[in-house]
């Protein structure tokens, strides 16, 4: 049955864990790093997973957040030393939340997956005060199916021009953010300069569910020369200043994207990610940089179950 198969699913992750790994079952509890309110100590890999009944969603409420700070921005800032990872389902199955560090708290984290994960890591060097976090499991309905693979709004205008933006644009104003959706008639989005530094972005307004991308490249309406992006990173952040590079394991993930200006290529997401912004960061191309494309997934919420234990079939 599916209870006794997460039974069987929990135990082995539970055993998995090192010393300071933990499983929480009661309807509220607190969830602090090692040793907090004195400083952690170095070299933990500890994962506490927070399992919620069926009919139930849980709630977690960071209290104070205190870990060693990635001084590097953008993509390159990705928390390298010390981190807590929040998983929407198993730790390395996901969807990934977020990765955090510094001393910014981070936001309220709602789950209806039926599991909450927190992977704590930490390196041999500096160590800061840590972290708490209260975690309330509160009742809901339940729906019997779940799908998450709707266009989100690039090519239908739902996305307005105001929610796209990007690192620069081509100068001549004719390849701009908002003319990065899929299909659009005119040109595609193309930066002041062909380097793997450039990105366009979009804001979801609200998180949700990324479960895939569809991209072409663009010809040029005046001078007919072809342009497309033949691979990319894919970066996403819940508050638009502090930005994870997605990865699959433990590499940043390289999608291969398009073989000609005008095909439509769709990269699902291996471990969907919940996010509201999105950025794609084109790593190769062929002549130049452009970029038409379209978003995929779902709202959250709060009687829609997404991913159940998937690592061990």
């Amino acid at each position: 049955s599916l209870s006794s198969f997460l039974t069987i699913c929990f135990w082995f992750v539970f055993f998995l864990g090192s010393d300071c790994s933990r499983n929480f079952t009661s309807r509220t509890g607190l969830i602090e790093s090692p040793g907090f309110p004195d400083k952690y100590p170095h070299n933990l890999e500890c994962s506490f997973i927070i399992i919620v009944p069926p009919s139930m969603d849980v709630t977690l409420t960071f209290l104070t957040f205190d870990l060693e700070n990635d001084p590097l921005p953008g993509s390159d800032g990705d928390c390298k030393y010390d981190w807590l990872e929040v998983w929407d389902g198993l730790p390395g199955v996901g969807p990934l939340i977020g990765r955090y560090c510094g001393t910014r708290v981070p936001p309220e984290i709602q789950s209806s997956t039926g599991i909450l994960s927190l992977a704590f890591h930490t390196d041999m060097a500096v160590a800061k005060d840590g972290f708490s976090a209260r975690y309330n499991m509160t009742h809901k309905e339940v729906s019997e199916t779940f799908h998450c693979s709707n266009a989100l709004g690039m090519e239908s205008g739902k996305i307005t021009d105001e929610q796209i933006m990007a690192s620069s644009s081509f100068q001549d104003g004719n390849w701009l953010p908002r003319q990065a959706r899929l299909n659009f008639k005119e040109n595609g989005w193309t930066p002041a300069e062909d380097n793997n530094r450039e990105y366009i972005q979009v804001d979801l307004h609200t998180l949700k569910v990324l479960t895939g991308i569809a991209t072409q490249g663009a010809i040029s309406k005046e001078t007919k020369n072809v342009y497309y992006v033949t691979t990319f990173k894919l970066e996403v952040s819940t508050n638009g200043e502090d930005w994870m590079v997605y990865r699959h394991g433990k590499n940043h993930k390289v999608f291969h994207a398009n073989t000609d200006p005008t095909e439509v290529v769709l990269n699902r997401i291996p471990q969907p990610v919940l996010t509201r912004f999105v950025r794609i960061r084109p790593q190769s191309w062929k002549n130049g940089i452009s970029l038409r494309f379209e978003l995929y997934g779902c709202q959250i919420t709060g009687n829609a179950p997404l991913f159940l234990c998937l690592a061990f079939p």
